[in-house]
């Protein structure tokens, strides 16, 4: 209004205008897909439907839906996976496992301040079985309760709002809807080693 725009300051505000459209757009882009795999595994967690996968595109989905619980916390989670594992399988029942392995170690696994890694790493072996290994580096459990670990109302926070029920549900969900194994151990941390066949009875 006052005629005084000059034409650095015009090459200033559209630059800045440019710069917020591709955060808004970034943002929106990022909220669509988080409700999309909000949607899928809020299904899925309550499902017991079989249905085709990209093993590698769902564990992604699954740990971009939990991204607001981790960022409560100064752990990371690390997914490595192939993007060609195409399995006719239970996402229901993966998403359990998942979801129960990475809420076992953001309760038990990392005391104090201590920075946690969480991993995942899926593949295959053979034609006939995926394996899924998880690894923390957190502080394990002590011998006499490994074997226990996955038995129903074991917990070592008992006193601490803990269940026992999370590694019983995961033990369940591998070894009967999945039709697998799973075994348990320390390695630096807690390691699960979980393999179950590619084609389902």
């Amino acid at each position: 209004e006052g005629n005084q725009l000059t034409r650095s300051d015009l090459a200033k505000y559209r630059a800045g205008a440019k710069e917020s459209s591709r955060l808004i757009l970034k943002n929106l882009e990022r909220a669509g897909q988080l409700e999309r795999s909000f949607k899928q595994v809020a299904v899925d967690q309550s499902s017991e439907e079989r249905r085709t996968i990209h093993l590698g595109e769902y564990l992604n989905e699954i740990a971009f839906a939990m991204q607001p619980v981790l960022k409560r916390t100064v752990h990371d989670l690390r997914i490595i996976c192939p993007n060609d594992i195409l399995i006719d399988t239970y996402p229901g029942a993966i998403y359990q496992v998942v979801v129960n392995l990475i809420s076992n170690a953001l309760a038990h696994a990392f005391p104090g301040d201590k920075h946690g890694l969480i991993e995942l790493h899926a593949y295959t072996r053979g034609n006939t079985e995926v394996v899924m290994e998880y690894q923390d580096n957190g502080v394990g459990v002590e011998p006499s309760m490994l074997k226990r670990i996955f038995d129903p109302f074991f917990t070592t926070s008992r006193g601490k709002g803990g269940s026992g029920l999370g590694l019983h549900i995961v033990y369940n969900r591998v070894t009967q809807l999945l039709g697998g194994s799973i075994i348990a151990e320390n390695r630096n941390g807690l390691h699960f080693v979980i393999r179950w066949p590619i084609k389902h009875a």
